[in-house]
């Protein structure tokens, strides 16, 4: 179990997501949306969130290179 925000709590979502079947680039897409639109808290938060989503996303699409060609790229 990871803090929220951090680049390791975003990294465990995708890959829950992932496993459970789902789209990778979809995925990191319904997060981006929820912290851009309905996460309410400060600017600098929110952008220190995105920016942990980002690197997470990039780190799961070189760790798990089978992911990439069935599940679309990320950023």
């Amino acid at each position: 179990m990871y803090f929220f925000g951090t680049e390791e709590f975003f990294e465990e979502q995708l890959r829950k997501a992932v496993e459970s079947g789902k789209n990778l680039s979809a995925s990191f897409s319904q997060l981006e949306r929820e912290l851009k639109y309905n996460f309410i808290c400060t600017d600098s938060l929110r952008r220190e969130c995105l920016a942990n989503l980002k690197a997470a996303g990039r780190k799961l699409e070189h760790q798990q290179p089978s992911y990439s060609g069935q599940h679309a790229a990320v950023v």
